[in-house]
Parts: C-alpha cells; structure tokens; sequence
C-alpha cells in the first residue's frame, strides 16, 4: 500500500480529518466573557512576573524566562481576544482523568461535556462526537 494521499486545497490526510459538531464552544461549562475577566486579572500577575525576573537576571528582557513569558502573554491575548480561548467553568477533564486548564481552546471536547442551548437542535440528534483517546484509537 502506498503513502497516503494529501488533500491537495488543505493538505491534510482525508481519513485524519474529523469534523466536530460539539466542543467547549457549545458546551454550558465554558464562557469567553469570563475567560476575559479572568485573563486581564492573569494577564497582570504575569506581566509583573516578567518584570521581576528581567530585573534580576543579568540578561534582562533577553533571559530565556522573560522571553517564554512575553510570548505565551502574546499568544493567551490572542486566543482570548478571538474567542478561541474560554473558561472551563464545567470542570472538564483532560483523557486521563486531570482538569482541564483555566483557558481551554474552543474545539476541544471532554467527557463532562453538555450542551448549550441550540447545540443538540444544530447537532441534529447524531451521536455524540468521539473523545480524543476515541479518534487516537481511530488512527492507530
């Protein structure tokens, strides 16, 4: 059997490609309004953080700490900011159990997931989407 073929307009592997119809997006237990509330508070606690390290370290803005810092604020404000990033507020898990993190990206799925409202009416009554470990099975 030969390599499998790319789909040439997105260059994914057809049989690898999923398509969600449910995700922390349309789940009861995520908010963006209040990823961005708690965000600004973070947000100011790891701008502080970045500040002190620079000031200790004798590398200053370039030591390696500050640096990682800055860019995972950059990246966090982006994600808040489009919306890709919400709160778990459902107290979601990971696949083996731990919670999920404070911000949690938009299309992820867990087990503690309940729809929001409109979700099961654009959902159209199919069967739940497979977990994460669920598609990694699919692919092995």
């Amino acid at each position: 059997m030969g390599k499998p073929k790319l789909l040439p307009a997105l260059g994914r592997l057809p049989e690898r490609t999923f398509e969600r119809t449910q995700g922390c997006w349309n789940c009861t237990g995520w908010s963006r309004d209040l990823a961005k509330s708690w965000w600004s508070d973070k947000r100011q606690k790891d701008l502080e953080a970045a500040l002190a390290l620079s000031l200790e370290s004798p590398l200053g803005e370039k030591d390696p700490k500050v640096a990682d810092l800055r860019r995972m604020i950059d990246k966090v404000d982006h994600g808040v900011a489009s919306g890709a990033l919400g709160k778990c507020v459902g107290h979601g898990v990971a696949t083996n159990g731990d919670p999920v993190g404070d911000l949690v990206v938009h299309n992820y799925l867990c087990s503690k997931w309940n729809g929001a409202q409109g979700a099961s009416a654009a959902r159209g009554g199919e069967a739940p989407d497979p977990l994460p470990a669920e598609l990694e099975d699919k692919l092995s």
